[in-house]
């Protein structure tokens, strides 16, 4: 059976002859296997030192947290010069014949086109707000002081399956106070005027007397 202190190289190199000795002078040689057992305790405590110096030297890596996303700051959007636009004109040749029929019959009102729910609804629930914000009346009839009379709606072939919606958001102008007119086609002048007439006289009416009941 081979003797540990003979795994090892360095000693291996030195003891093996020294083996050969001690079978030849005995003590002398029991002498230096001692004086090579120490110095190999001494190897091995000297590498277990240098171990653990290098693990006390070596840094301990941080932690690296990622922020929440939450907490990261949005990214800004490019500037509005960036953006690649092209001019088009505010209303549809359909759109432009209506409103030549709306300004013909109406000389004395002012037409505006496009006008936003915004510009003429408002409400205190943002959410409330989101829902019609954008959307947008095809005309609105206003005196020369621009006083909104009624909205106008050109209804298209678009608009033949959507009554239900149209119906919902001609209730909500109405609870605003604003009255609209909607026309399947480009009605005749006469017929503009007719509808804006009626319509200032309903207006202007007086509401009717409480009925008196005598006892």
């Amino acid at each position: 059976m081979t003797s540990p202190v003979l795994q090892d190289p360095l000693v291996a190199s030195i003891a093996q002859p020294l083996f050969t000795a001690f079978i030849q002078y005995g003590l002398p040689a029991l002498a230096l296997y001692a004086v090579l057992s120490f110095i190999r305790a001494r190897l091995s405590a000297h590498k277990r030192r240098q171990r653990n110096q290098q693990r006390q030297e070596r840094p301990t890596p941080l932690p690296v947290f990622a922020p929440p996303v939450r907490d990261l700051p949005p990214s800004s959007p490019p500037p509005l010069s960036s953006i690649p636009v092209r001019a088009r004109r505010p209303l549809t040749p359909f759109e432009e014949q209506m409103f030549s029929t709306l300004s013909t019959a109406l000389p004395e009102c002012v037409v505006l086109a496009q006008v936003a729910f915004s510009a003429l609804i408002t409400t205190d629930e943002q959410t409330h707000r989101n829902r019609f914000d954008r959307k947008v009346a095809d005309f609105v009839i206003c005196s020369r002081q621009l006083t909104p009379i009624a909205v106008v709606e050109l209804d298209d072939r678009s608009h033949w399956n959507k009554r239900a919606a149209d119906a919902d958001r001609d209730t909500m102008l109405r609870n605003a106070g604003y009255h609209t007119l909607r026309y399947q086609g480009i009605p005749p002048t006469e017929d503009v005027r007719r509808d804006i007439e009626a319509l200032l006289v309903a207006l202007t009416a007086p509401p009717p007397a409480p009925e008196l009941h005598y006892i």
